[in-house]
C-alpha cells in the first residue's frame, strides 16, 4: 500500500465511513475528503490537479477545500482532534517522509507540535474527570435532580459557578446509583441525562460544556 492509499485507508477509519470517494455531502464524509486534499497537498507535495484526479474532482475543489482547513479547525475541535491523530499517524510511516535534512527536521518538528496538542487535549480530559470524581466522592447530599436542571439555570441570584457546580453533582448522583447490575438502557438514559446536563452548562460556561460534551464522546 503507497503513502497516499495509507492515508485514504487511514482518514476513511477515523472517520468511520465506508466511501471516501463518495459524492456524498453529509458532513463526515466532506471533512475526511478535506483532510486528504490537505495532506496530500502539504506534505506530499502534490498538485492541486493531482489530487482531485484521485477523487474525480475538480482542481478548484481541492483548492476551495484547502483553503477552508484553516477556519475549520479553528470552530470545530472534534475536527482538530481528528485530524491530529491522522496527521500523526500517517507521518509516523517513514515512507512518507521527505529524506533531505530539511524537510525530515520540518516533519520531525510538526509530529512534536501534534503530539503536545494531543497530550494537552488529554490533559484536559483528565482534568475534567478527576473533578467528576471529587464530585461522586462528596458525602454530601444532592438535593436536586434532573427534573431541576432548567430551574438551577434560571436561578437570577445564584453565581454561574454555583449553578453548574449544582449540574455537575446532580450529574455524579445519576452515575454513582449505576452499579454493575445495571441495564444496557438504564446507563444509556443517564448518558442522555447527562448530555442534557452538559448542553445547560455550555449555555452557562461555553468552554467548559464543550470539554464535557467532548470528554463523554
Amino acid at each position: 500500500m503507497n503513502p497516499i492509499e495509507k492515508l485514504i485507508t487511514l482518514t476513511a477509519s477515523v472517520f468511520n465511513i465506508d466511501d471516501i470517494y463518495s459524492k456524498s455531502r453529509v458532513t463526515k464524509y466532506v471533512y475526511a475528503r478535506a483532510v486528504v486534499f490537505y495532506l496530500l497537498r502539504k506534505n506530499h507535495y502534490m498538485t492541486f490537479k493531482d489530487i482531485a484526479d484521485i477523487f474525480n474532482k475538480h482542481h478548484a475543489t481541492v483548492l476551495h477545500s484547502i483553503k477552508e482547513m484553516p477556519y475549520m479547525l479553528k470552530f470545530d475541535k472534534n475536527f482538530e482532534a481528528k485530524f491530529n491523530k491522522i496527521k500523526l499517524l500517517w507521518l509516523d510511516n517513514v515512507e512518507n517522509l521527505d529524506f533531505s535534512v530539511e524537510n525530515n527536521v520540518k516533519n520531525l518538528q510538526e509530529r512534536n507540535n501534534l503530539l503536545n496538542l494531543l497530550i494537552k487535549e488529554y490533559q484536559s480530559h483528565t482534568t475534567i474527570l478527576k473533578n467528576k470524581i471529587l464530585f461522586m466522592a462528596s458525602k454530601e447530599d444532592c438535593p436536586y435532580t434532573i427534573l431541576d436542571v432548567d430551574k438551577i439555570y434560571n436561578y437570577s441570584t445564584w453565581s454561574t459557578k454555583r449553578k453548574v457546580d449544582a449540574l455537575l453533582h446532580i450529574d455524579c448522583i445519576m452515575y454513582c446509583n449505576l452499579g454493575i447490575d445495571s441495564t444496557i438502557t438504564e446507563r444509556k438514559e443517564v448518558k442522555q441525562k447527562s448530555k442534557l446536563i452538559y448542553r445547560t452548562i455550555k449555555k452557562l460556561d461555553e468552554s467548559a460544556g464543550k470539554q464535557f460534551l467532548l470528554a463523554m464522546d
